[in-house]
């Protein structure tokens, strides 16, 4: 089967699925990944050169927990577990905003529109990332850019969600 990647021009036309391109990126890495029940409400976790992700997650939101772990191994040369609550909660927003930045690029969701999809679940579905976490994503694109924003001639609106072709614009940023 062919998957058609919405992730912009330059990447065209992806024969591997996103849990194939992460799985990849953490071999690349150097790091292991092991599947298996995690306790509570843990989801995942990065521990030494290892990621440990809940086997009973879906397959959509275990996509978004690969990527944040990832995001933690490239920005978080600290343990986490033994860090104070502080550092614990800049290091999980920073990891938080660069998993919304590659799993739901603003680009990927300009390309979903131009593909016709409307509805938040096809959008989330088109992207290989569940609906809980696409509203998450356009909830952090809110509280970055506001309820408008102008790309690469387009308007934006995450509250509600809506984009729009603008006319005369090339303009990136907030209205």
């Amino acid at each position: 089967m062919c998957y058609t990647s919405l992730k912009g021009k330059r990447r065209g036309i992806s024969l591997l699925t996103q849990r194939e391109l992460l799985e990849q990126e953490i071999f690349d890495s150097g790091l292991s990944l092991f599947e298996m029940p995690l306790a509570g409400d843990i989801e995942g976790v990065l521990i030494d050169n290892n990621i440990v992700i809940d086997s009973a997650s879906p397959a959509l939101k275990k996509n978004r927990v690969l990527r944040h772990e990832l995001e933690h191994y490239y920005t978080c040369p600290y343990n986490l577990l033994k860090a104070p609550k502080a550092l614990q909660d800049k290091m999980e927003h920073i990891a938080h905003r660069r998993t919304v930045a590659k799993l739901v690029p603003i680009n990927s969701l300009i390309a979903a529109h131009e593909n016709g999809l409307r509805c938040p679940w096809e959008i989330a579905e088109s992207l290989e990332v569940d609906e809980e976490f696409l509203l998450f994503a356009l909830d952090t694109y809110h509280s970055v850019y506001g309820y408008n924003f102008k790309y690469r001639g387009y308007l934006i609106n995450f509250k509600p969600f809506k984009i729009e072709k603008c006319i005369n614009t090339n303009k990136v940023g907030p209205l």
